[in-house]
């Protein structure tokens, strides 16, 4: 499968490059629109054998995230009923992810199909044509080919993604406890500490001892709070260094893949009575899952985030413990509790390249839209699309182009493609 995926993400590029460079008979098509169409199944394929050889080689990184997160969630909610309840919002999560990503993919490429089937005039049973129209074989097989090495694989991937957004939801929902506990713990220490400023000055060497024992509860339930955050931190951290690329992987193919679905969509080249449904499901299925995928991630590193502003409202009650009765200990913990959150904070990245946050699932869908409307405007303003972008003018244009800049020569397969078609 690693190997027919790899064949298939060649292929795809190949028909791409083929489509601008070399000549094309048949209906009129502008050969960018031709190859911007293939761009979703090219970048498909590739995320696909990629993504297959990152789930083999760390399929042992991925099973020792899965127990950390078990035992995360343990120490989280050691109540059974808790983590029961907890445990099936998780599975549900799960379920309905992958079934909406699944019902949204075959959507997306039947559609497609039935478009290229109405516009082409093809039929399950005719022949379909690849590498210069030499290799030929059945609709019905090619069709075959594509399920098995494009899209089985990327969807795997897809469940791996899944898996790894699942782990941030856990990972959400614990920085989540672990605030409502860090509430009642300020709420507990303002509470203690207004009572001790209640009382007459002679009266708080009567009530030290009682005090004292409700303080050392807090340093210890203080204390229990911080482990578990510095638990929370490492099993971000392990997740970042082993889905790192991965999440990287993912987002380049499915906005790439979502921007050639939204040029096909824009383009109006080809017609049939499902191309309008076929190229908005493909647009904005791939653009949901470009940014959608990805709000669980950003929630859980905002989740974690309001630590620090819990933490800080903290600091300032315990201080007040410092200044007025000298209990530095439980001062100290708070504060160096403070500095750990925020020296040390919890968030997704790919491979630092980019932090999974709200504002970065904003941004991809702002650029996806100034990528549409700046298509539209230029589609307008240089007229239609079969005067400017005609064979005769671009494609000896962009060959010449690359044959100065690169030291490409495409003549030999013209040659070759006539020698072919001869024989």
């Amino acid at each position: 499968m690693l190997l027919g995926s790899l064949l298939s993400a060649a292929l795809m590029g190949f028909n791409a490059v083929y489509a601008i460079v070399m000549p094309r008979s048949g209906p009129h098509i502008s050969p960018i629109v031709i190859a911007l169409a293939g761009i979703p199944n090219f970048l498909i394929s590739l995320r696909g054998f990629l993504g297959m050889l990152i789930m083999f080689w760390k399929r042992d990184n991925l099973v020792t995230l899965i127990s950390a997160a078990e035992n995360i969630a343990q120490t989280t909610f050691s109540q059974r009923a808790v983590l029961a309840k907890n445990c099936r919002t998780w599975l549900t999560f799960n379920i309905v992810l992958a079934g909406f990503c699944l019902v949204t993919f075959i959507i997306v490429f039947s559609l497609s199909w039935l478009h290229g089937f109405e516009y082409e005039n093809r039929s399950m049973y005719g022949t379909y044509s690849l590498l210069m129209d030499t290799l030929t074989m059945p609709v019905w097989s090619y069709i075959v080919l594509q399920v098995t090495f494009i899209y089985i694989p990327y969807y795997f991937t897809q469940l791996m993604l899944i898996a790894a957004v699942s782990m941030g939801y856990i990972l959400g929902d614990c920085s989540t406890a672990l605030n409502d506990d860090l509430r009642q713990f300020a709420k507990t220490l303002n509470s203690t500490v207004s009572k001790l400023n209640k009382l007459p000055d002679n009266e708080h060497h009567d009530q030290a001892g009682s005090t004292l024992q409700n303080f050392d509860k807090l340093f210890a339930e203080i204390k229990r709070h911080a482990h578990l955050r510095e638990r929370l931190f490492h099993f971000s951290d392990q997740w970042n260094e082993h889905f790192g690329f991965f999440v990287f992987l993912s987002y380049i193919a499915d906005v790439g893949a979502a921007a050639g679905m939204l040029t096909v969509l824009v383009t109006g080249s080809e017609t049939s009575s499902v191309e309008f449904p076929a190229k908005l499901s493909g647009a904005l299925g791939f653009v949901l899952f470009a940014t959608m995928t990805y709000l669980p991630l950003a929630t859980a590193a905002e989740m974690a985030a309001h630590a620090k502003i819990i933490l800080y409202e903290a600091i300032g009650t315990a201080y007040e413990l410092h200044d007025k009765f000298n209990m530095q200990t439980l001062w100290n913990s708070v504060k160096d509790f403070s500095v750990m959150v925020s020296l040390y904070p919890i968030h997704f990245h790919a491979c630092g390249f980019f932090f999974v946050e709200r504002k970065f699932i904003v941004t991809t869908l702002t650029l996806l839209v100034s990528f549409t409307i700046i298509l539209v405007e230029f589609l307008s303003k240089v007229g239609e699309e079969r005067e400017v972008l005609s064979e005769d003018a671009l494609r000896p244009a962009i060959r010449d182009m690359l044959a100065m800049h690169l030291g490409i020569n495409f003549s030999f397969l013209q040659k070759a493609h006539s020698n072919l078609k001869f024989v």
